[in-house]
């Protein structure tokens, strides 16, 4: 390989570092449910969510298959470019209207950025000879999404508190715009598959499910499934808990304030524990440690069952950190056991299912909650406890093909 050549590749993997924290610079994250019924009633708040999980539901699935088909390179300057629409939307929306277009938007940006930016990441590094540095490489860059989340939400927060919220929309624009730039400098490293697309569609339909029957590849994927599941569940809490909280402290009015301190604490908290991923995994072993995590989801449900009020709004600041540890671990045992023909449809097909599953368990979360939230949050825990279980009888099939 010619050395202009190695040193394009050397600042491409600089230039995704930059790209990975320019677009989770999500200032709207604190503010969106606030921004969106300051314009329309409630009840079209929840259909704009509606819409938006349609949108991701949609695109998932063909986002990765147009990227391991197309390239990764053209796939997140698509995903970059519709970031960039949805927010210039959303900063001068008026109606319901233009906020469902900017919410299709917004769900194909991200899932047009589903498993392609990782795939980008792994080609880059096989190209420069680097591929045993990926796992590592995926902790400190999940540190760093973790920061520019935490800085931006706090940021978000403190912005439409003194201002308005369509500013955090249009700070998060410029950073969409940023990343865009990043993503045009970057050089495309996989192969691109030359079979006809119906060909193509037919192999990669078949080989997909031959990955989910891999013993090894399909416990990872049982594992992100669950793991999607069991880390949204205090999510849906979130909001409550923190609602109550600041409505006892007669504070209701700093609420998008408060909201993103509370946003910030839990990202930055998760951008240090994704620092001892690797580290577990080399100590306890993949499965184990991808074990442990979903095992410490759960514990922090079963938390929230006991703890009341102001001690939950602290424990929330633990949500996002045993997903943030066994994602990189994931991503070190898929990527390398994959080609690149297929490698991002992979994630997105994980990435769908588990938002599938997700949506299922708010089925009959709505179905418990009659009673109150103690419901839920007992059905949350039972999901937890024997996805676990399930977890631990496929690690212990066909040991040996862990390797």
């Amino acid at each position: 390989m010619a050395g202009d050549e190695i040193c394009a590749i050397h600042r491409s993997l600089r230039l995704y570092t930059l790209f990975a924290s320019f677009q989770a610079a999500m200032f709207w994250t604190p503010v969106f449910f606030l921004f969106f019924a300051s314009i329309v009633p409630l009840r079209q708040v929840f259909l704009l969510e509606a819409i938006y999980y349609v949108a991701v539901v949609a695109t998932e699935v063909p986002s990765g298959y147009f990227s391991d088909r197309f390239g990764r390179r053209r796939t997140l300057l698509l995903s970059s470019l519709f970031l960039l629409l949805s927010y210039t939307v959303f900063a001068v929306a008026r109606g319901f209207t233009v906020l469902a277009v900017a919410q299709v938007f917004l769900a194909m940006g991200f899932a047009f950025a589903s498993g392609t930016d990782t795939s980008l990441h792994f080609d880059l590094l096989r190209a420069a000879g680097r591929e045993e540095e990926y796992g590592d490489r995926e902790s400190r860059i999940g540190a760093r999404v973790f920061q520019a989340t935490a800085i931006s939400a706090l940021a978000g927060g403190i912005i439409a508190w003194t201002t308005e919220y369509r500013a955090a929309y249009a700070l998060a624009a410029v950073c969409a715009g940023a990343a865009l730039f990043c993503v045009v400098l970057i050089r495309e490293t996989a192969t691109v598959s030359e079979d006809s697309f119906r060909d193509s569609l037919a192999r990669q339909a078949r080989m997909l499910v031959n990955d989910i029957r891999h013993p090894v590849l399909g416990f990872l994927f049982l594992f992100a499934v669950l793991s999607t599941v069991l880390r949204h569940i205090p999510y849906e809490f979130f909001q409550v808990y923190l609602e109550d909280v600041f409505v006892g402290l007669g504070r209701a009015e700093v609420t998008p304030l408060l909201t993103g301190i509370h946003v910030a604490l839990t990202m930055l908290i998760a951008s240090w524990a994704v620092r001892y991923s690797m580290p577990l995994k080399r100590v306890a072993g993949s499965r184990a440690a991808l074990i442990l995590t979903a095992l410490a989801q759960t514990a922090l449900i079963a938390i929230l069952l006991a703890a009341r009020n102001h001690m939950v709004a602290v424990i929330l600041l633990l949500r996002s950190s045993p997903g943030s540890v066994g994602r990189p671990i994931v991503r070190s045992e898929v990527s390398p056991r994959l080609p690149d023909t297929r490698r991002a449809t992979h994630y997105s097909l994980q990435s769908l299912v588990g938002r599938l599953a997700f949506s299922g368990v708010l089925v009959l979360f709505n179905r418990l909650a009659g009673g109150g939230i103690r419901e839920p949050i007992v059905l949350g825990i039972a999901i937890g406890l024997i996805g676990v279980a399930t977890l631990c009888v496929s690690a212990l099939r066909r040991r040996g093909e862990w390797k």
